[in-house]
């Protein structure tokens, strides 16, 4: 079985790094020739681009969660993800391992056929043996019993409005830039602050506060560059309401696998659990993955 591709290719690694490398670059040289500060919204689409890279990105991940009500019971499940930017827009496929009884489920975002309908979002569920589309509005609903919603974990662009660059931050060891954003549709969330790796580009850390400007959620990430590319390993959201904290834990990666487009539509949804291509990242809990992601 093949190992997950954790040792640099020159191809694959030079031109991401190459592509993310000038972004930081651009951003930067473009505020010290204006002497100006970078503009916040360009900062936000340059991280929701590094987020999901133009070669296709597998993953085998953990998802876990544990209740903030005092019972510090855990719930675990591991599921395959697949991500992709495509000229249309970044594409992401999930698919349930375990537990049994959600084995099979599935989840896709990708662009609607019409660009101005922005990101659909698609769930299987193995008992009904087809794809149903969500509302945009049932994107925010909690994924299984996790802190996180589908929307995050599509890692797609949200609508924003007014934002607004906070100035520099260093958290957690990483140069960074703090953008605040206001969403478009704040149904959930009445404002978001971000502070953006200068360098990766990837968010550090993530604060998200309810419609009553209350502090809700707090989102921390850990990357690593893995086959050359800056790559999420860790996700640790904490609800400061409620005290719950759920975590998406990265075990094996591999990137260029091969994945075409048509593997990210609705109707290949049924399938997706047993493709070939995941065979990069079915094996056991890889300990050079573990060792990055602490």
């Amino acid at each position: 079985m093949n190992e997950p591709c954790l040792t640099p290719r020159p191809r694959i690694g030079r031109r991401l790094c190459a592509g993310l490398g000038a972004a930081a670059l651009l951003l930067t040289a473009t505020a010290h020739a204006t002497d100006a500060a970078p503009d916040p919204g360009e900062l936000m689409n340059r991280m929701h681009e590094a987020l999901v890279p133009t070669t296709a990105q597998l993953t085998r991940v953990h998802v876990s969660i544990v209740p903030g009500d005092g019972s510090h019971e855990r719930h675990d499940w591991t599921a395959l993800v697949a991500r992709q930017r495509f000229a249309d827009g970044p594409h992401n496929a999930i698919a349930l391992e375990s537990p049994e009884d959600a084995a099979g489920s599935a989840i896709l975002t990708a662009p609607r056929m019409q660009p101005e309908e922005g990101i659909g979002l698609w769930l299987y569920a193995p008992a009904e043996r087809r794809a149903r589309e969500l509302s945009p509005l049932e994107a925010d609903r909690h994924f299984l019993l996790t802190d996180f919603t589908y929307d995050d974990l599509a890692l797609s662009a949200r609508d924003f409005v007014e934002p607004a660059l906070l100035g520099e931050e260093k958290v957690a060891g990483h140069d960074t830039w703090k953008v605040r954003v206001k969403p478009d549709k704040d149904w959930y969330y009445s404002r978001i602050v971000t502070w953006i790796d200068k360098q990766s580009l990837l968010p550090i850390k993530r604060e998200y506060y309810d419609r009553a400007f209350r502090l809700w959620k707090v989102v921390d990430y850990k990357s690593a560059m893995i086959d050359g590319v800056p790559t999420i390993m860790d996700v640790d959201l904490h609800d400061v309401q409620s005290q719950s904290r759920s975590r998406w834990q990265v075990l094996a990666v591999s990137y260029d696998s091969g994945i075409a487009e048509q593997d990210f539509t609705p109707l290949a949804l049924g399938e997706l659990a047993g493709q070939p291509f995941w065979q990069s990242v079915l094996h056991e809990h890889d300990e050079r993955v573990a060792a990055v992601a602490p």
